[in-house]
């Protein structure tokens, strides 16, 4: 294939520890998908300098110059294999699609390595690098998620840049950045809770979250939230986090900026590696989690291995589900098995099968 057509052409890797076994979950393919096409469509805006703002359908005036089209997919990591379209179809900008493409892939690359300098440099505009920066997040993995994407085309100028829940970290801090630019004598705020009312296209634009019986935190977002905003939900559970004033009396009522807005994913999450004060575990294959979030508690949970981590933020309850793994494996994984009765059996043939190496005292 000629260089000129591998500028044309995209790759999406899933790979990492969390995909070890091959197995994507598909509602997970179709995100990270739609993700990527949201990224170009906002760099060939990016490109363009379109002043014409990014309501509505606007989407639609880039689709000729980059949207997607499927080509392959090949299975070890899967990766998935899409091709720009055809050169010239977009009158104006006959290059845009490329261009598009050398933008998002640099700007990655530039927030991946941390050079907050070269992220202002290759996008000047502050509206246009939030947006950028909002799509970059939604690409990128969540903590604890230990699958990493790698974004690549043919080129030799491309040979991917590899996206993981550091790369969203990064990114968050960024975003962090430019909020802070405008308020003054604030704190990181999280709320995690039902949404009870999202004002769209009236002012102020905001979002309310019922935390609790009795209290709701009013959350207000910008322009580079719109497309976030746009596909949730009233009564769904989401996460906020954001900025807001010194609270009274440790009770919020308002987040002034929000930094990112999630719906809460039920989905499993994949964990092939466990860490607890100076013990260390890694697993043949990753396990699957599931997640519970209720009465403002977060609860992950494998019965197989029988153990389980709650707390009322998220981290927590996964640093507790650390320290669950490190009691059981050491309490029934390493007895005696005449020594055990009933389903502590097959727990501990469970974790015999799973861990593969271990470390620390």
């Amino acid at each position: 294939m000629a260089e000129t057509d591998n500028n044309r052409k995209v790759t999406l890797t899933f790979g990492g520890e969390g995909f070890a076994d091959g197995r994507v979950p598909l509602t997970l393919l179709a995100e990270k998908l739609k993700a990527l096409q949201s990224l170009l469509f906002h760099a060939a805006a990016t490109v363009t300098h379109d002043s014409g703002g990014r309501r509505g359908q606007w989407a639609n005036r880039y689709r000729d110059a980059v949207e997607l089209g499927f080509s392959d997919a090949h299975h070890s990591e899967l990766t998935i294999e899409a091709t720009l379209p055809d050169a010239g179809l977009f009158e104006d900008y006959e290059n845009l699609g490329t261009q598009a493409l050398d933008l998002a892939y640099g700007f990655a690359e530039d927030v991946n390595a941390g050079r907050a300098t070269e992220v202002e440099r290759r996008v000047p505009d502050r509206q246009e690098r939030l947006l950028l920066l909002r799509t970059l997040e939604q690409l990128a993995p969540r903590s604890p998620e230990t699958y990493a994407l790698t974004f690549a085309n043919g080129s030799s100028a491309h040979a991917g840049v590899r996206i993981t829940a550091l790369t969203r970290a990064r990114t968050q801090m960024l975003i962090y950045r430019e909020l802070l630019d405008e308020g003054s004598d604030v704190e990181e705020a999280q709320v995690v809770g039902k949404l009870t009312k999202i004002h769209y296209d009236t002012a102020p634009q905001m979002l309310s979250v019922r935390v609790s019986a009795g209290q709701e935190v009013q959350c207000y977002y910008d322009e580079s939230l719109r497309e976030q905003v746009a596909s949730l939900c009233a009564g769904s559970i989401v996460e906020v986090i954001g900025l807001a004033g010194k609270s009274v009396g440790g009770r919020l009522k308002r987040i002034d900026y929000v930094k990112t807005v999630d719906p809460v994913s039920m989905e499993p999450v994949r964990i092939s590696s466990f860490e607890h004060g100076e013990h260390r575990y890694r697993l043949r294959e990753a396990v699957p989690f599931n997640i519970e979030f209720a009465e403002g508690v977060w609860a992950y949970s494998n019965d197989a291995l029988g153990i389980r981590g709650y707390a009322f933020k998220r981290d927590e309850a996964l640093r507790e589900l650390n320290e669950a793994f490190d009691f059981a494996y050491r309490d029934i994984g390493l007895a005696d098995e005449d020594s055990l009765i009933g389903k502590a059996i097959d727990m501990k043939r469970e974790f015999q099968r799973l861990v593969t190496a271990t470390g620390g005292a």
